[in-house]
């Protein structure tokens, strides 16, 4: 699917951050990332599923 956001967060090991961007994973948050980031990243990605 090309126009869902998928994205997530967390303590996650790098091998399976790396199997999930691979699989299409949007971008993965560490622990403690300002809600801003969160936020300004997901608006953006929206922004852009938009147009496809």
């Amino acid at each position: 699917m090309d126009d869902v956001l998928l994205t997530g967060g967390g303590i996650i090991p790098e091998e399976d951050m790396k199997k999930l961007e691979e699989m299409g994973c949007g971008k993965l948050f560490a622990p403690g990332t300002e809600t801003t980031t969160i936020i300004n990243y997901m608006t953006e990605e929206v922004k852009r599923l938009k147009k496809i």
